[in-house]
């Protein structure tokens, strides 16, 4: 992973030396504002087929302004898959003065022996937003699923999550979870 270039207060080019190996390779990036949780990916670029090192950039925008991102270089070929160091990068301006986003748990269904579909509704408020659900057998919750990336938009979006290895005949409890730079918020339960 290399220092981002042309940063603006809503963008950025993301940039990266690959190593193919004589393979071809993808490379892409995944970005967000947590070190720890880079949900978001740009589409994978051929990284080349050669024995040397490639450049490798993608422009990225509907970033916010005066806010700190994190960036990782992403590479694949048939051999696996290496990660880039993270760093990190301040987009120009102000920053944004927002809304956490929303998050509404809405009800469970599909609903069998050991599976069922969790759904939930997200509203970003024009922040970078991820959303996930906590679930647990106890008020206490404990598990989560996968966080889903749900973007920067200012309008209501419906998200769901097909979960599976549910213990039987046993009641959980589920809420809703959205992140953004502006905070988070916990759905009811």
């Amino acid at each position: 992973t290399e220092v981002p270039t042309n940063i603006t207060g809503t963008g950025a080019t993301f940039r990266a030396q690959g190593h193919p190996g004589r393979l071809v390779t993808n490379v892409w990036f995944q970005y967000g504002v947590y070190e720890s949780l880079l949900a978001y990916s740009t589409n994978a670029v051929i990284g080349g087929s050669g024995n040397s090192f490639v450049p490798v950039s993608y422009p990225v925008t509907a970033l916010a302004p005066g806010t700190r991102y994190f960036v990782r270089a992403v590479a694949r070929n048939v051999n696996g898959i290496a990660y880039g160091n993270i760093l990190s990068f301040n987009t120009t301006g102000s920053a944004l003065f927002g809304s956490r986003p929303t998050a509404i748990t809405k009800p469970t269904t599909f609903v069998f022996q050991n599976s069922a579909l969790f759904n939930g509704e997200v509203n970003p408020n024009g922040g970078l937003t991820t959303a996930w659900f906590e679930y647990g057998a106890t008020a206490a919750l404990g598990s989560f699923v996968t966080v889903q990336p749900v973007g920067s938009g200012t309008t209501t979006l419906g998200y769901s999550w097909a979960i599976s290895g549910l213990r039987p005949n046993t009641t959980y409890s589920v809420r809703a979870v959205a992140q953004s730079q502006f905070g988070i918020t916990h759905g009811a339960m």
